[in-house]
């Protein structure tokens, strides 16, 4: 397999992640989601095994969080040019995700539990009590940070040979404002917050237009994927359908008294 097409299929599976989970790449940053609110914009950028630019993996990212823990995040892929954005908005409130797709104007929804959005209502912890050894970190927008390091894989884990580094900040509630992720000692991805402006975001970031289409969270897969001129086979449809609703069905469980 080329590395072009090889990228393709990442960038395909990385779409299909995106819409078939509640937490998305970007919205990470905000983990552990701080009370005060902000906006916040980031940059996304990927590499091959080559260290080459792996642009179909590139993007920008506008980030708002409000108050209460919820979020809205707006990604523009850099392989998409000229095309609106893939939004995810996470309401504690109503205890529900929906991601929309401002070009195809058609959006899905689904539940997050009671424990979810109460994590991101709570005051947040330490950067040790979320990553273990921390240390300080240099000043970004002028915000000073703190250091984790964590091996996702962890020792005999499936990626043993894989790191990610974390700058947190206190004063946004332990926000993430720069990531990176190492693979056999490489760089292979990073997302930076290249601004930042405190206050409440604007409510109509978190409501979408009542002219949009509600489908199923696999039709708005199928859907953006061929309005971007990619393909995802039957098979991981399916998959992402049934991974779901048996979703769906759990947290529906867990709300019962």
């Amino acid at each position: 397999m080329s590395a072009k097409s090889d990228f393709r299929r990442k960038a395909i599976l990385a779409l299909a992640i995106f819409l078939s989970s509640s937490i998305g790449t970007a919205q990470s940053l905000s983990q552990a989601t701080p009370l005060k609110a902000y906006t916040a914009s980031i940059r996304m950028e990927s590499w091959d095994e080559r260290g080459e630019p792996a642009s179909a993996l590139a993007a920008t990212v506008n980030l708002s969080v409000r108050a209460d823990g919820s979020t809205s995040k707006e990604t523009y892929w850099d392989r998409s040019p000229g095309k609106g954005s893939i939004q995810e908005i996470v309401d504690t409130a109503a205890l529900k995700v929906l991601t929309v797709d401002h070009s195809i104007r058609a959006y899905t929804t689904s539940p997050i539990s009671r424990a979810s959005a109460a994590r991101r209502r709570a005051n947040p912890p330490s950067c040790e009590q979320m990553y273990g050894n921390c240390s300080p970190g240099e000043s970004i927008l002028g915000y000073e940070t703190q250091i984790a390091e964590i091996a996702p894989g962890g020792p005999g884990g499936v990626m043993p040979s894989a790191v990610m580094k974390v700058w947190v900040a206190p004063a946004l509630g332990w926000a993430r404002l720069k990531e990176e992720h190492y693979r056999a000692g490489s760089l292979v991805s990073r997302q930076t917050v290249t601004n930042v402006r405190e206050g409440p975001p604007n409510p109509a970031l978190f409501h979408v237009p009542a002219e949009y289409r509600l489908l199923d969270p696999a039709d708005l897969m199928a859907e953006t994927a061929n309005d971007r001129g990619e393909k995802i086979s039957p098979q991981m449809l399916e998959q992402t359908r049934q991974r779901m609703k048996a979703r769906g069905e759990k947290i529906e469980r867990e709300r019962k008294p």
